[in-house]
């Protein structure tokens, strides 16, 4: 079973995979280099967990996908894929083009495959303040 992680640069989905399936400490992940390209993890946990974990650079704009190669693969890993997990930072000032590029990227999904889940997470939204929780 195959686990997308998506969403805009800096949006923590990085430090998500390593605070869950690392036991790296939030504090820590902020040191962690950007994804440059699409990254594959194997979790397995012998008899409960057997998956891969894909974590996608946050430069990855499906919307804008030229070259037929790409579409091509994009399109294979949606096949393929059971759950798509779009991050987003609530406290990003581009907050609206990351609900954009969500719509995209889910409008992308459902084309190729009708049956994979979507989750949004909304990462570093306990740093907000009630009035902020609010507003977003």
């Amino acid at each position: 079973m195959e686990i997308l992680l998506m969403g805009l640069s800096k949006s923590g989905k990085t430090s998500v995979r390593h605070v869950i399936f690392h036991k790296m400490s939030a504090n820590e992940t902020q040191f962690l280099e950007s994804t440059l390209k699409i990254d594959k993890i194997d979790i397995s946990n012998k008899s409960f967990l057997d998956f891969q974990l894909w974590d996608f650079p946050g430069k990855l704009d499906l919307a804008h996908l030229r070259d037929k190669d790409d579409i091509a693969m994009i399109e294979k890993i949606f096949a393929d894929a059971r759950v798509l997990i779009f991050v987003i930072d609530p406290m990003e000032e581009k907050l609206s083009y990351a609900i954009d590029r969500l719509h995209n990227t889910i409008t992308e999904a459902y084309k190729v495959s009708a049956k994979i889940k979507v989750e949004v997470f909304l990462h570093k939204s306990d740093s907000m303040n009630e009035d902020q929780k609010v507003e977003n």
